[in-house]
């Protein structure tokens, strides 16, 4: 029973309840019970009776890179354009969002990503909104379609943030991969190569070193905390600066001897 609390809790912290019982998330505050219940098999996506009398919505999702970060992006169909083309497209891959969005329309965007909330010391997920005004990205990826409530977009999105994040930078866009392998459940199709491809390449870093890290971090998170470590250190900084000091000098000697 106790570990189970603790278990509850960890979900809680991941969503952004605070001790205050507040969700700083934006995620509805009744989230976190429809998600335990789910995990427990109490009820499932489509039968639990917080959900199921919810009104559906047509949702559009991206996998989002911007500025070394990554997030899913949910739109509602009804504020594309060109949706049948849109949707013919292959899963998960590359797309210019700014040909499918509506201008006349100042449609929501529904974001969910990983963040690292400064005042409490933590990692959680976030849902937010931005307007379709604010799309800027690096990358954009096509993932599919949904029909479902907001609430239920939501618990999914819930569901998968059960583990302990460390990396901001390499955790974000896992949580983003993992919900693309969730898409694929629920729509009950498999991926293939190209689009397993796809995803395992994927960073949010275009810096070669900076790739390495990250794939490091991913796969053994101590490894990547370490190098990040590393270069953001005053010992480093430090070490570096005599070093390159030191040679500077030593080319100037040189320089002055030689004439």
């Amino acid at each position: 029973m106790v570990s189970s609390k603790i278990r509850k809790r960890q979900l809680e912290e991941k969503l952004g309840l605070t001790n205050d019982g507040l969700i700083t998330s934006n995620f509805n505050p009744d989230i976190t019970g429809i998600v335990w219940d789910i995990l427990h098999e109490k009820f499932n996506l489509f039968t639990h009776p917080r959900l199921k009398d919810e009104q559906e919505s047509d949702y559009v999702f991206f996998l989002i890179v911007r500025n070394i970060h990554a997030s899913i992006w949910a739109i509602r169909d009804d504020y594309l354009n060109n949706i049948s083309t849109l949707v013919s497209r292959e899963y998960v891959s590359a797309c210019s969002l700014e040909e499918f969005l509506n201008e006349e329309l100042q449609s929501v965007i529904r974001r969910y990503h990983v963040i690292y909330e400064e005042m409490a010391n933590r990692y959680m997920v976030q849902a937010d909104q931005i307007q379709t005004s604010q799309v800027d990205y690096d990358i954009c990826l096509y993932i599919g379609t949904l029909t479902l409530p907001e609430k239920s977009l939501d618990v999914i999105m819930a569901m998968i943030a059960d583990k302990s994040y460390m990396l901001l930078q390499s955790d974000c866009l896992e949580y983003c991969k993992t919900f693309v392998y969730t898409y694929f459940d629920l729509i009950e199709e498999q991926m293939d190569e190209n689009q397993t491809a796809i995803l395992e390449k994927l960073t949010v870093t275009t810096n070669i070193v900076s790739q390495i890290s990250e794939r490091s971090g991913r796969q053994k998170p101590s490894s990547g905390f370490s190098i990040r470590s590393l270069f953001h250190s005053t010992f480093l900084h430090g070490f570096l600066g005599v070093l390159f000091g030191n040679f500077a000098w030593w080319l100037i000697t040189r320089y002055i001897n030689f004439k």
